[in-house]
């Protein structure tokens, strides 16, 4: 399983935007995610568990 860090991109498994990782809070049984993303210009939050995401594959420009 991946180890998610603050700050990576990550998407569901599922589909969906790309999401950002804002924290990562160690779970009784897995490790849970908080991500958020924009839509035109609002933002949106939500927590996720590590095993619905996986890492969104681009690179981001230094």
């Amino acid at each position: 399983m991946h180890s998610f860090q603050a700050g990576e991109v990550v998407c569901l498994k599922s589909g969906g935007p790309d999401m950002t990782i804002e924290s990562v809070q160690a779970g009784a049984d897995a490790a849970i995610v908080t991500c958020v993303w924009f839509v035109d210009k609002t933002l949106y939050r939500t927590t996720l568990p590590v095993s619905a995401l996986t890492s969104a594959m681009w690179p981001i420009a230094a």
